[in-house]
C-alpha cells in the first residue's frame, strides 16, 4: 500500500507506468511511479494536480487542477523524465473525481460541461438490466 495514493490512477498504455494522485500537506499533486516500484515516484503536477489520464501515445499526461487543464510530456527511463506543464485551457467543467473527463483514443477530450446548479454527487450503477426487464414484464398485465 502506498500512503495518500489516491484510487483514481490510471496505467499508462504499455501498463508499466501509472499516474496518480497523491495528496500531501493539503494539495493534490500528480506522480508518475513505475509499476513493481511504487515508491520511486516522480511528480509531474507543477503547483497542484487531480486525475491524470494518459494520451494514446503514452508519452503525455493530461490532467486537472481546478479550472485549469494541463498537459505535460513524460519520458520513461530510470528515472524517468518530464518536461513542464503547459496550460491547456480553463473553464467551467464539472468536478466530480473520476468521472467529468476522459480522452479519446485519438487523444482528443470528453469534458462535462457545469451546470452551475449544485447536483447530486451520486452515481447510480444498475447491473443486470436485461433480468430487470425481463422481470418487470413478466409481471406485467
Amino acid at each position: 500500500m502506498v500512503p495518500n495514493l489516491s484510487s483514481l490512477g490510471r496505467f499508462s498504455p504499455d501498463s508499466r507506468w501509472l499516474a496518480a494522485t497523491y495528496s500531501e500537506a493539503g494539495r493534490s499533486e500528480v506522480y508518475v511511479l513505475p509499476v513493481g516500484d511504487p515508491l520511486r515516484r516522480v511528480r509531474v503536477s507543477g503547483t497542484g494536480g487531480e486525475e491524470p489520464r494518459w494520451r494514446p501515445d503514452g508519452r503525455h499526461l493530461v490532467y486537472r487542477y481546478g479550472k485549469d487543464w494541463f498537459e505535460v510530456s513524460f519520458r520513461p527511463g530510470t528515472p524517468p523524465a518530464v518536461d513542464e506543464p503547459v496550460k491547456l485551457f480553463s473553464g467551467p467543467y464539472a468536478n466530480l473525481p473520476g468521472y467529468e473527463h476522459s480522452l479519446f483514443p485519438d487523444g482528443s477530450f470528453l469534458l462535462l460541461r457545469d451546470s452551475g446548479v449544485d447536483v447530486t454527487r451520486r452515481l447510480h450503477v444498475i447491473t443486470n438490466v436485461e433480468v430487470l426487464i425481463r422481470a418487470g414484464a413478466a409481471q406485467a398485465p
